[in-house]
């Protein structure tokens, strides 16, 4: 039986701060541009990070990868996500804020919403980018 722990390397998680969650293994890669490349029928997470030094921290980001259809049971673990999260923010970038795009299907937990009310800045996965969330919660 194939333990899901055997597949696990902390190590490589901390060096790419993202894992991958599939049905195949994928075992004859040399890298992890050809691993990513390979993922066909997956959910991927890139972690946020927030930098305490800073006061900021860029958000977390979960997608798939599906040649058609995306898996019934991804599609259960992205609702449940979804389900936990509040929608919409006020995106901008620095030096244009008068210039702010409202973003209606932007996620973001309480926890962002608790760092965010104590004045930690929030910044889109590229790091440019960054949000004001609306007073009321959606």
């Amino acid at each position: 039986m194939h333990d899901i722990h055997d597949d696990i390397n902390i190590l490589d998680f901390k060096k790419y701060n993202c894992f991958y969650v599939s049905k195949t293994r994928i075992e004859d890669v040399g890298d992890y541009k050809e691993f990513s490349l390979k993922q066909i029928n997956m959910i991927g997470i890139d972690m946020g990070t927030q930098k305490t030094t800073e006061s900021s921290m860029t958000e977390m980001i979960m997608w798939t990868g599906a040649e058609d259809e995306i898996d019934s049971d991804f599609k259960k673990v992205i609702n449940r996500f979804k389900r936990t999260m509040h929608r919409g923010a006020w995106g901008m970038t620095p030096g244009h804020e008068k210039e702010k795009y409202f973003y209606k299907n932007h996620l973001y937990t309480d926890r962002a919403r608790k760092a965010y009310e104590q004045g930690v800045k929030l910044y889109a996965y590229g790091g440019f980018v960054f949000f004001e969330l609306p007073d009321v919660l959606n």
